[in-house]
């Protein structure tokens, strides 16, 4: 069973790749091991690992490849500073350290970090941090303790972002050269995806949705529309039916503080000059998680470049499945996606964004 993908440009590639293979053998074994379910942590996180567990060696394959991206250009007999960036759950960060690399974890959702520290302790796993909150949190934790990190990892992180432009203007703020790898599955450029997460888009911002056990108490479940309405009427009273439902909807994508700076402005002028960036595209008006944004690979990359970062987007395999006709296919897929990792973003399930700061 291999837990990496066995795609090797060099000798050193083909070490970092045996070396993550081990180590997600061995982390594969202590997790089959162990009673998560019974473990002091959310509904949320238990929920979310179970998920995991389900394919957990597809799983340990897309960790790893993050992990493989990211330091790639990192000597083998180094100690590199591994960042976790929403790291949720924590398997990427406990699949670094079990490969005895440094991990700093870092997430916004406090249960979530709070969870980590209790899985941690569980699996006896030693991160040199466990940080709560976003990439301010993270500069000021590295600054203040004059850290330098090797690498940033993020799975399926980037496309939640709120503000992206600040995120990346951000990034740029830590210091020395690091690596940065954000993977996502919301790839707009393949066919099935954006159909089915489209249609994720129109029930968030349409349909209140059910609670369910596991379910993450930091996102609202209140339809998005709705709530961006009943802001506009508090803040417009008098507002008439049909204007509100142009707000409403012309108010997609926008976050509590900035649709109440959309208002202000509009009370003052008449004019609502926010426009949404994408058909579908929207976020939690609470907290700004947008849900599987979609991102255009050249304004990303152009974002990126402007922050002082080298940049490329390479499209990542599909992971490993039980089911034999299945895995016949995407081993196939995997071929043509190996062979034209830049090209082949039509087909691909996932995409990376990696980004090199000098």
């Amino acid at each position: 069973m291999h837990y990496t993908f066995r795609r090797y440009r060099s000798k050193q590639d083909k070490q970092l790749a045996q070396r993550l293979n081990e180590a997600g053998k061995r982390l594969k074994a202590k997790l089959k091991h162990k009673n998560v379910q019974s473990w002091n942590i959310s509904a949320y996180n238990k929920r979310y690992i179970g998920d995991i567990l389900s394919n957990l060696t597809g799983y340990l394959q897309i960790f790893s490849f993050h992990l493989e991206l990211g330091l790639r250009s990192r000597s083998l007999q180094s100690n590199p500073l591994i960042v976790d960036y929403g790291g949720g759950a924590g398997i990427m960060s406990l699949l670094a350290m079990e490969a005895g690399y440094q991990i700093i974890y870092c997430d916004i959702y406090d249960v979530s970090a709070n969870d980590f520290k209790t899985i941690c302790h569980q699996l006896k796993y030693t991160p040199q941090a466990i940080i709560t909150g976003d990439i301010e949190e993270l500069t000021t934790h590295l600054n203040s303790n004059n850290l330098l990190i090797d690498t940033l990892v993020a799975s399926d992180v980037i496309e939640h972002i709120y503000d992206i432009n600040s995120f990346v203007n951000n990034l740029s703020k830590l210091k020395g050269t690091f690596t940065t790898i954000f993977g996502t599955g919301a790839n707009h450029y393949n066919p099935r995806i954006k159909k089915r997460l489209e249609e994720q888009h129109l029930l968030c911002e349409s349909v209140d949705r059910s609670d369910t056990i596991g379910h993450k108490r930091r996102d609202t479940l209140r339809s998005f529309k709705s709530i961006r309405s009943e802001i506009i009427k508090d803040t417009i009273p008098d507002i008439s039916t049909e204007e509100l439902e142009r707000l409403a909807s012309q108010s997609r994508g926008l976050r509590l503080d900035d649709l109440k700076k959309e208002l202000s402005n509009y009370s003052s002028t008449s004019e609502f000059t926010y426009i949404p960036n994408h058909p579908t595209n929207t976020c939690d008006p609470y907290t700004g998680n947008w849900i599987e944004q979609f991102l255009a690979h050249k304004a990303i990359m152009q974002l990126f470049y402007k922050a002082g970062f080298q940049s490329q987007i390479i499209s990542g395999p599909y992971m490993y499945s039980d089911n034999s006709l299945q895995r016949l296919i995407t081993n196939m897929l995997n071929i043509l996606i190996q062979a034209f990792p830049y090209q082949s973003k039509y087909i691909a399930p996932y995409y990376y964004i990696c980004a090199v700061k000098q």
